[in-house]
């Protein structure tokens, strides 16, 4: 078969062109049917990989191609067939195949492996580390020469019983992070150094030396005044004496006195017997009351009171026509006279 069309591509070069189109385009259909569908093959719509089985295995072209040629036509789809033709036309098409293909490679981004960012990012890190580790040491020396510098001045200074603080001038910050004890410890006596310092040299108004002690009040916190507490102390004292002298008093009795008299006090049962009273039962039998003289008649005898006192007429017959309104009334002041009077009792009880 591949002799056939050698000699009629040599002696009939068109007709032997599309009688081998022709026979690629029923190879192509049923590679169709054969082939399964990959991801090579669905790639694009206009991306065929064709491979021709009759293509001679000694064929020095097609041994010296380590990947299938990619043709991209944007009307149908095309395949790249691979014959036994002239070695120039050959090369030709593989050329062109191998363009195209470094073309499409280069518009593709490039993507570094992950072993390379993975080593760049450990180099990277080493060096941090690195770097980190030299200015821990040379804090280290600092802080070791600072600590050399301040026992060489304790040594120098004379010994005391009560030493004198030690002033740091610079005002060196206090140290954090991984500290040794000793460093600790400096920096706890270099800030009491400071705060006795502080102290010693500051006014007695800011020290609060010889200060008067402030006294407050636990609930509402307010400042006690000593001097005044102690006179209103002393005034509630006075007052308090007042109310026991006073009480001592109405004690004796002095107004009661008169109503408790002997029954021989003359002045006293004379002065009794002259007042009158509007319930007196023997009022009409006492000989000495006094007559008013009045120009029309009016009733002889006890009437129920009323709130303007007016008197009955001298034909009433005693009987009592009213609502009881004004009895009530009198009832009600007498009640209310009466508490008043038991509140006031109430309120004197503890004098």
């Amino acid at each position: 078969m591949s002799s056939l069309q050698d000699y009629l591509a040599k002696n009939y070069g068109s007709l032997a062109d599309s009688g081998a189109s022709d026979s690629a385009k029923k190879s192509k259909k049923k590679d169709k049917r054969k082939r399964p569908h990959t991801a090579a093959s669905s790639y694009g719509a206009n991306i065929v990989i064709a491979d021709d089985d009759d293509v001679d295995d000694t064929n020095s072209n097609y041994q010296d191609m380590t990947f299938p040629a990619l043709v991209s036509n944007a009307s149908s789809s095309t395949s790249i067939k691979k014959s036994k033709r002239k070695k120039d036309k050959s090369k030709s098409s593989w050329d062109l195949a191998e363009a195209a293909a470094q073309e499409e490679a280069d518009e593709h981004p490039v993507v570094a492996e992950g072993a390379e960012l993975i080593a760049e990012y450990n180099l990277r890190r080493e060096q941090e580390a690195a770097q980190l580790e030299a200015e821990k040491q040379r804090q280290r020396e600092l802080r070791r020469t600072q600590a050399l510098q301040a026992e060489a001045a304790a040594a120098q200074q004379p010994t005391s019983s009560l030493p004198e603080p030690e002033v740091d001038t610079q005002q060196q910050p206090m140290r954090y992070g991984l500290l040794t004890a000793q460093v600790v410890k400096e920096d706890s006596e270099r800030a009491r150094a400071r705060h006795l310092h502080k102290l010693q040299t500051a006014s007695p108004e800011t020290s609060g030396v010889n200060a008067e002690t402030v006294y407050r009040d636990p609930k509402t916190g307010k400042r006690i005044d000593i001097a005044q507490e102690a006179a209103r102390e002393e005034e509630k004292q006075r007052k308090a004496e007042e109310r026991r002298k006073m009480q001592r008093e109405w004690n004796k009795g002095l107004v009661q006195q008169r109503a408790a008299a002997a029954p021989s006090d003359v002045d006293l049962d004379a002065e009794r017997r002259a007042k009158e009273h509007w319930n007196d039962p023997a009022r009409k039998f006492l000989e000495n009351r006094k007559h008013d003289i009045s120009k029309y008649p009016e009733y002889k005898g006890d009437a129920p009171a009323n709130r303007f006192g007016i008197r009955p007429g001298y034909r009433w017959d005693g009987v009592d026509r009213s609502n009881g309104f004004e009895a009530e009334y009198f009832r009600r002041q007498a009640a209310a006279s009466s508490r008043k009077a038991e509140r006031y009792a109430y309120s004197v009880a503890d004098l």
